[in-house]
């Protein structure tokens, strides 16, 4: 009988913990509008997870309570006692999710979603204090009710206020109408270099060595840093950030697949990290699905709205089997990697991500020298993809014993794509106009897998990923131009100042709702003094249009 009545105690217990995971799914959701349905809904899905795992986790704790103290422990079927200690564990628990979700979604919350975390985290504190206190008190003085009756209402008082804070999380605004403003661009040409995985890391070492003469070009005739990226590092949440100059909590756009719990509503375009809940779908009780993005206008609708020639190629052709290589590309590649290292999975792999970035650049150049665009854009994600798997033979002494003749195989691998890109870079600026500036970036850079990940990728049968980006590495940003500062090191600048910047050069407005910031320390004091930064409220509100002189 003592067994149900732990077993009902601790089944109570991990509802409640339900109840709390509930509310961090909604924190980091913050599309979703909560209600009594919501989290009802959310509580009988995670319950039977997560609360079963939290109450198996109670049953234990309580049996090994006796053991350790040696007695046995009188409880009922509903004992405020267990109850006061495990609620204030759950709290605990959820403190320390909410932290480290909080850090890993920080670009989520808005400075009053941020107020309603404190909030959140402020209560989370004081609860299990008061259930502590108040159970002592219970137990070392007179065992009155009172005390429990306190801590309850303290505890109704205190969800009361954690949820009315997630409720007060703002909506996006919605524009109705839109005023059309009349402005006149600039002739000024640019051309975006994206090498996602750009890492100082690799690339200072290099330029040292003298093998990267066209990135130390950069350096010494123009202005680089350090790119501040975002976190998380979703390819498609930063190509977002990147393109509106919002950072997430202003563009909405979380993610381009939603997750549901066996197919039901609601779904869920963010899950908590750090308890394996993305796995769930694995098992299928998580199903994916694509989701609509929020409406934003971002950079490619602005300049199509004001006529300008736009050339974009990115990741998302999948067109190399139809765009064949030229026979000079072809003789590129096998020189990059020979035609005898297919046999080699490794080096297929990398030798199928060379020839999609060469593809792509082919298709590219010849574009910009048919067609002439004001603004082209070039995304290459081939040595990202590469140095996932191959950055253990570039720093082989960060990952223990590896087999020497790998490393002698490998270890030449990220630094030949560093060349290749090099030697993109070199094409470009041997073909640069005078009114053009180029911009070689990478949203994010590359680290060394830790051991705990490392762990947790072989245990899901992927023991070669030895890089990765999850924790917003800074990437790398270069600018080059007649008008840009030369062998200036910025000291910050984020990825959403890219858009501001951008649409500044080219003559067009700087919208005042964009998080980023024009960086004009980038640019020549006689310049920044003859073009003053134009500003408007939103592009949400106005649609530009270009005049007629």
């Amino acid at each position: 009988m003592k067994i149900f009545r732990v077993l009902t105690n601790s089944l109570l217990s991990g509802i409640f913990f339900s109840l709390l995971i509930a509310l961090l799914v909604a924190n980091i959701n913050i599309n979703l509008k909560p209600n009594g349905l919501l989290y009802l809904q959310l509580v009988a899905f995670i319950s039977l997870v997560y609360g079963l795992i939290a109450s198996l986790l109670f049953f234990i704790l309580f049996f090994l309570i006796e053991f350790l103290f040696g007695r046995s422990f009188k409880i009922k079927f509903i004992s405020p006692s267990f109850i006061c200690l495990s609620f204030s564990f759950s709290f605990l628990m959820f403190l320390a999710l909410l932290r480290l979700n909080f850090n890993f979604y920080r670009s989520f919350f808005s400075s009053s979603m941020m107020d309603s975390i404190k909030i959140q985290t402020i209560v989370s504190v004081t609860i299990p204090l008061a259930g502590s206190a108040l159970f002592w008190r219970y137990h070392r003085h007179r065992k009155k009710p009172f005390y429990f009756v306190f801590y309850f209402l303290v505890l109704f008082v205190g969800l009361a206020i954690m949820f009315w804070s997630r409720a007060n999380f703002p909506q996006s605004p919605s524009f109705r109408r839109q005023t059309v403003l009349i402005t006149f661009p600039s002739p000024r040409k640019a051309t975006l270099l994206n090498f996602e995985g750009l890492s100082f890391n690799f690339l200072i070492p290099l330029i040292n060595e003298g093998k990267l003469p066209n990135f130390s070009w950069l350096m010494e005739n123009g202005c680089w840093g350090r790119l501040e990226t975002l976190s998380p590092t979703d390819p498609f949440v930063l190509q977002k950030s990147l393109l509106t100059g919002k950072n997430p909590h202003g563009h909405r756009c979380l993610s381009a697949e939603g997750f549901t719990f066996w197919g039901k509503n609601p779904v869920l375009e963010a899950l908590p990290r750090f308890m394996l809940f993305k796995q769930l779908s694995r098992l299928k009780i998580l199903n994916k699905q694509p989701i609509p993005c929020q409406p934003n206008k971002d950079l490619w609708q602005i300049l199509r709205e004001m006529n300008l020639k736009l050339s974009v190629f990115g990741s998302e052709d999948k067109g190399e089997a139809e765009f064949p290589l030229s026979s000079k590309a072809e003789k590129m590649l096998d020189t990059l990697l020979p035609v005898s290292s297919a046999s080699d999975e490794r080096l297929l792999f990398v030798r199928q991500a060379l020839r999609r970035d060469i593809s792509l650049e082919e298709r590219a150049f010849a574009e910009k020298s048919q067609q002439q665009p004001q603004v082209l854009v070039l995304s290459l994600e081939g040595l990202n993809q590469v140095e996932i798997f191959f950055y253990k033979y570039s720093f082989p002494l960060l990952f223990g014993n590896i087999d020497q003749n790998e490393i002698s195989r490998y270890g030449p691998i990220i630094e030949k794509y560093y060349q290749f890109y090099d030697q993109l870079i070199g094409k470009y600026l041997a073909h640069l106009k005078e009114n053009e500036t180029l911009i070689v970036f990478s949203t994010h850079g590359m680290e060394p897998l830790p051991l705990w990940k490392r762990l947790v990728e072989w245990a899901l049968g992927n023991p070669q990923v030895s890089g990765h980006f999850e924790f917003a590495p800074p990437g790398v940003i270069f600018f080059y131009g007649q008008d840009i500062l030369k062998g200036q090191s910025l000291e910050k600048i984020r990825l959403v100042d890219i858009t501001p910047t951008l649409l500044y050069w080219l003559g067009l407005p700087v919208a005042r709702d964009m998080d980023g910031l024009v960086c004009s320390s980038v640019f020549k004091t006689e310049f920044s003094q003859e073009n003053p930064v134009f500003y408007i409220s939103s592009y949400e509100e106005f649609s530009i249009k270009p005049g007629v002189k």
